[in-house]
């Protein structure tokens, strides 16, 4: 966030901030996944940098919501605004820690960018995690319950894809025994879970800033 736009102590600004935030992780998701199905290590390592670059901006989003919740009195839907982008962005910033791990996974077994009847299921993995990432931040600046809780029934599809993964990584091990292959595959298959997870801490979130209501999906 710019020193001017730092300035700016509206909720417009926050919303703008998170936005911006929710654009730098989309594109680390879309990099990692692409480094995957290429092989790409110098993109694989774009990832990384670009990881820094969203662990840098949330903090600055962070201290900009507290100056906004300083500023100025909020009534109780604005204050859950602010305090839930708060919980969002740190949502996001765990999810550009996913995609540093999977370009990290293709970094240290190129390899695996080979398997390319493994990588199917990891790969459609990897589009719905970043549908359901987006617009679970959608649904939360919407502040759209139905949408919410739609994302949030999407996540057995993951659980069957991940079951692919583990069934395709288990046979490729019993061809060749790496170690490496399996361990990798595993690790990122795990890496898409845990963003479908936080997309759902999000709509969570989503859910409380339209009802009220703090609300805990089963998973």
């Amino acid at each position: 966030m710019s020193a001017d736009y730092g300035l700016d102590l509206s909720l417009l600004s926050v919303k703008q901030g998170l936005i911006e935030l929710a654009t730098m992780t989309e594109n680390g998701m879309v990099a990692s996944s692409r480094s995957l199905a290429s092989g790409d290590v110098s993109l694989a390592q774009d990832v990384n940098t670009g990881d820094a670059d969203i662990n840098r901006f949330r903090f600055e989003l962070e201290e900009h919501c507290y100056r906004v919740l300083r500023s100025q009195p909020l009534n109780e839907r604005e204050f859950r605004q602010v305090v839930g982008t708060l919980k969002v962005a740190t949502n996001l910033e765990r999810v550009g820690d996913y995609a540093a791990d999977i370009a990290f996974q293709v970094r240290n077994c190129p390899r695996i960018s080979m398997l390319k009847e493994q990588l199917v299921p990891i790969l459609q993995m990897a589009e719905i995690a970043q549908e359901l990432v987006m617009e679970s931040v959608n649904a939360y600046l919407n502040s759209n319950e139905q949408l919410a809780e739609s994302i949030v029934r999407r996540d057995r599809e993951m659980d069957d894809l991940n079951e692919q993964v583990l069934f395709s990584a288990i046979a490729a091990y019993q061809k060749d025994h790496d170690d490496a292959v399996l361990l990798a595959l595993l690790t990122i298959a795990r890496d898409y879970l845990r963003m479908g997870e936080r997309s759902a801490n999000i709509c969570e979130r989503a859910i409380y800033i339209a009802t009220g209501e703090l609300k805990e999906f089963r998973r």
